[in-house]
């Protein structure tokens, strides 16, 4: 197993890699979406700190082929990662001129994805399922790639969060949340509310752009598609107001976001519930809790409740079906279309 420590782009990483010594040193050079993003000569800095044994790792997405080139051959880099639609004609124009590696990243959601993969004349391939959201693919896929492959994580950590909040996801979670509300609910026209990414909602850009540029276009989207979503909310005011009681469903940006305020109100008998399954999932809010097995001190309630919840969920789910098995031609108008 080799590892790579990406997103390098402070002295402190550079003096942190030096000390652990992963496989591989990455730099992020000319993407301005990611705040960890470097110029080229910012690399050539860093560069110089980090230990020679060690190789330096250059990810870039649609770059011209000159733009890369030059990066290997003055030595700023010595493996290039791609990570946007190159070719392969551009795979190999740059491993002919430069004699250096060459990675690429695909996006796998088929095995049509798979096969392009493993027809890559890539020296290595990176597996995905979304460039950097923390997703993973379908790991059975990969039984028979039959090449070397890099996986990407499926846990984001906190400095990964604001690269993998997308407005494509915030869509698509939030149509997942507002699609169960309604069935598993029965919740007839819920209401969404979305949590601000950074604190104070991003102070209007000076804490932060996520909400200006992502949050808030995926908020408009999601209303114009008739759901009724709202926010962002700056996350402490939200939870210390109780705001959360006017709301249906609440999305939060990030695991801790979300859960540390839900288990503390409701740590003793919270539900967690996986929404978007074909089948109905759900379990206590608390972990499994060994460090108090054998004490008789843990409550029950939750486990409790999770069993109530899965019961309901099914029951809700044959009520929906059934009245919605043959529904009417609608002959009136929602308010939204007036």
């Amino acid at each position: 197993m080799k590892v790579k420590i990406c997103g390098l782009s402070r002295p402190t990483d550079i003096a942190a890699v030096n000390q652990y010594r992963p496989d591989y040193a990455g730099f992020i050079i000319n993407f301005p979406k990611s705040h960890r993003s470097c110029t080229p000569e910012q690399v050539q800095a860093l560069r110089a700190q980090l230990s020679p044994d060690i190789p330096a790792v250059g990810v870039t997405v649609n770059q011209p082929l000159d733009t890369v080139a030059s990066l290997l051959e003055q030595g700023i880099i010595d493996i290039a990662q791609l990570h946007g639609q190159e070719d392969d004609a551009y795979i190999q124009a740059l491993q002919a001129r430069t004699g250096k590696p060459v990675w690429k990243a695909f996006r796998i959601r088929s095995t049509d994805d798979l096969d392009a993969a493993r027809a890559s004349s890539a020296d290595m391939i990176l597996l995905d399922n979304g460039y950097g959201t923390g997703e993973t693919f379908d790991w059975t896929l990969v039984r028979d790639i039959g090449r070397p492959f890099i996986l990407v994580t499926t846990h984001v950590p906190i400095s990964e969060v604001a690269y993998s909040v997308t407005e494509d996801k915030i869509i698509q979670k939030a149509k997942l949340l507002y699609e169960s509300l309604c069935k598993d609910f029965c919740i007839s026209a819920p209401r969404i509310a979305v949590l601000a990414l950074n604190p104070h909602a991003g102070d209007g850009g000076v804490l932060g752009s996520e909400e200006e540029e992502v949050i808030k276009p995926a908020v408009k989207a999601l209303s114009e598609a008739g759901i009724p979503c709202y926010g962002p909310y700056a996350a402490d005011g939200f939870f210390g107001a109780a705001s959360y009681r006017h709301f249906d469903g609440v999305l939060a940006m990030y695991h801790d976001q979300g859960l540390t305020p839900f288990k503390a109100l409701s740590m003793n008998d919270g539900v967690n519930f996986t929404a978007g399954l074909p089948l109905v999932r759900t379990s206590p809010d608390h972990g499994t809790a060994y460090d108090i097995a054998g004490k008789g001190v843990a409550h029950a309630d939750s486990f409790r409740q999770a069993i109530y919840a899965a019961i309901d969920i099914y029951r809700n789910r044959l009520a929906y079906e059934e009245a919605h098995a043959n529904p009417l031609p609608k002959i009136y108008q929602d308010r939204k279309e007036r």
